[in-house]
């Protein structure tokens, strides 16, 4: 009988670095979304909060892990391609 992973063993350092990058790389994606549509100027404040939706998302995915990256990745699946 092989094992199975259950969500009680302990994560490897590795692993969460390893989802914190994912999350972080998916935020900067959900980021972007309003750049490509609206195409804003290049302020302060909008670079701020580019950077605090992607640490936001790193940090959750972190945390959280695939519970959360696998929300994510639902979201984004939600929207239609661009063709």
């Amino acid at each position: 009988m092989t094992h199975q992973k259950n969500s009680s063993d302990p994560r490897s350092a590795k692993d969460i670095a390893y989802q914190f990058l994912l999350g972080a790389v998916l935020g900067l994606i959900v980021s972007l979304i309003p750049w490509v549509l609206i195409a804003p100027t290049l302020t302060t404040w909008n670079l701020t909060a580019t950077g605090i939706i992607i640490l936001f998302c790193g940090l959750l995915g972190a945390l959280l892990g695939k519970q959360f990256l696998n929300s994510l990745m639902r979201f984004l699946e939600s929207f239609p391609p661009v063709a």
